[in-house]
């Protein structure tokens, strides 16, 4: 490896014993092996920063300073420390397609005009059983991010100068730390999507609380942005948006049929896709990560 590897992967994590491993393990089954990966603990009080140390590898680094910062505090801090030309962001409950990391590097080393660059994604359940797809890989103007992201979240990778340039705002939290800035970068940047599921998202944390709480967020992100985006009265529309959704997602929730309502945010998937999961998943599951004896 390079003295400076190729893409540095940022993992922030608390409290994420039960995943974090396999997490590392898709990182390790990559097909593009010019890495480092960061493992920043954000204050955990269960054993993940045990599982982290446990990791025995030179390209594995573990930063842990005993705070509780949050996501986007631990995502800024992130991009200050990494040693990689591109940065790729990855959640310690998902995991990564094996050829996540090559398509990306080779899209960002071909169009230099690109600043980020994300995937679509697939929606994983509790037991890693895939059951959608989600994403588009359509263009996006900045009055669309008020109603959808640019990116799936963590499928992101970019130039480390652009996010070190633009920084997340660590007073958003929920997701809403990226909406708030593909709002304020969308336009003066060059995104793109991979029309590939490169990454798997486990959507079983999701609950009615998180996502009521999320809301407030969503709705703070539209006033700010909105104006300058939509004008008032379409302000108006994404705002009164907002509270629809939060009143279905309650009434589903209460029913136990919040599954329905995520569901919904993902397009079918086709056997194709199915096939090549499965084949992600059972590759990521065979690949050993070193462990200090």
């Amino acid at each position: 490896m390079s003295t400076s590897p190729t893409v540095s992967v940022g993992i922030p994590f608390y409290n994420s014993e039960a995943t974090l491993l396999n997490s590392v393990r898709s990182v390790f089954a990559q097909t593009f092996q010019d890495w480092e990966l960061v493992l920043m603990d954000d204050g955990s009080t269960d054993g993940s920063l045990e599982v982290a140390r446990s990791i025995d590898d030179p390209r594995v680094r573990v930063i842990s300073d005993g705070q509780n910062l949050k996501l986007p505090g631990r995502l800024n801090a992130l991009h200050r420390v990494t040693k990689g030309k591109y940065i790729a962001r990855m959640d310690s409950d998902d995991l990564m397609h094996p050829r996540r990391l090559e398509e990306q590097v080779a899209l960002l080393d071909e169009r230099p005009e690109v600043d980020v660059v994300g995937t679509l994604m697939y929606a994983m359940d509790a037991r890693k059983g895939v059951h959608g797809v989600e994403g588009s890989a359509a263009p996006i103007e900045p009055p669309e991010t008020l109603s959808r992201p640019a990116f799936m979240h963590a499928t992101i990778m970019g130039r480390a100068e652009w996010f070190r340039s633009n920084p997340y705002d660590e007073t958003y939290l929920y997701g809403f730390e990226d909406r708030d800035l593909w709002c304020r970068t969308c336009g003066s940047s060059g995104f793109a999507v991979i029309a590939k599921p490169l990454y798997l998202v486990d959507e079983s944390g999701i609950t009615v609380r998180k996502f009521l709480r999320a809301r407030n967020y969503q709705r703070r992100m539209v006033w700010t942005h909105g104006p300058r985006l939509v004008g008032r009265v379409g302000t108006l529309k994404h705002i009164a948006r907002t509270y629809v959704w939060g009143a279905a997602f309650a009434v589903f929730g209460t029913l136990g049929m919040q599954d329905v309502l995520i569901r919904m945010k993902s397009q079918p998937i086709s056997p194709e896709q199915r096939a090549d999961a499965e084949a992600a998943l059972a590759q990521i599951m065979a690949t050993e990560v070193p462990i200090k004896r």
